[in-house]
C-alpha cells in the first residue's frame, strides 16, 4: 500500500486526486514542538486534512514532531495528540518522529542514546494505553546509532530512506522511499511511503 505524509507546509491537498493516484492511505501532521522554544503547536492543516481525507475515504495516521528532553515532556505531547484525536477514526498508526535540525540546534541535540529512547518509549506507551497503534518514525542512522532498538522491539518501524532498495538491517513495516515525488493533488515535492501491513484491517 503506498501512502502520502501530509503537513501543514503542503498547503491545499486534493485528497480525490491522490485517490486517484493511487495512493492508499495519508499520514497527517497533527503538530509539534518548537526545536528552539520548545511550545507546543498544533498544525494548522490537521482537522481540515483529516475532514477531506475522511470526504474521500481515505484512511490516516497521524505524526508528531518531538523535540522532548525529558519523559514529562513526551507525556505532554502524547496527550496533547491524543486530545487532538477526539471524535477521529484513526486506522494507521501514531508515529513519534524525533529529529536533529538541517543547519541549527535542536533542542534534543545533547540527548544521550538512552535518554532519547526512554522519551520514545514514554509517549509510544501513551497513546498504546488509549488503544492506538504506536510507531517511531527515523532514518537509518537514528534508528541505529541515536536510539537503543533493543528497548523498542514492540513497536514499529517507519523507516525513512531515498534508495531503491533499504539497506536497513533490521525489520519495519514502512518505508518512506522518497521526499521529492510528483503527485497529481500535493504541491512538490511530496513523500511517499510503502506500507507493508494493511493497517485496515487489523
Amino acid at each position: 500500500r503506498v501512502g502520502i505524509h501530509v503537513s501543514a507546509d503542503d498547503g491545499d491537498v486534493n485528497f480525490d486526486r491522490l485517490k486517484k493516484a493511487g495512493i492508499d492511505f495519508v499520514m497527517i501532521q497533527i503538530g509539534s514542538r518548537g526545536y528552539g522554544s520548545g511550545n507546543l503547536m498544533a498544525d494548522d492543516m490537521f482537522y481540515e486534512n483529516v475532514r477531506k481525507a475522511t470526504e474521500a475515504e481515505m484512511d490516516f495516521g497521524v505524526t508528531f514532531f518531538s523535540q522532548a528532553i525529558t519523559k514529562e515532556e513526551a507525556l505532554e505531547e502524547a496527550d496533547r495528540v491524543i486530545e487532538g484525536l477526539q471524535g477521529f477514526t484513526v486506522v494507521y498508526p501514531v508515529v513519534f518522529d524525533m529529529e536533529y535540525v538541517k543547519n541549527d540546534t535542536a533542542r534534543v541535540q545533547g540527548l544521550s542514546r538512552d535518554a532519547k529512547t526512554e522519551i520514545a518509549i514514554a509517549f509510544m506507551e501513551a497513546v498504546e494505553e488509549v488503544g492506538y497503534k504506536a510507531m517511531l518514525y527515523g532514518d537509518k542512522e537514528w534508528l541505529i546509532r541515536k536510539v537503543d532498538l533493543t528497548k523498542l522491539i514492540s513497536y514499529d518501524i517507519w523507516l525513512s530512506q531515498e534508495a531503491d532498495t533499504p539497506d536497513y538491517p533490521y525489520k519495519y513495516t514502512m518505508w518512506e522511499y522518497t521526499k521529492n515525488a510528483k503527485v497529481n493533488g500535493i504541491s512538490e515535492p511530496a513523500k511517499l511511503s510503502i506500507c507493508f501491513i494493511d493497517y485496515a484491517s487489523k
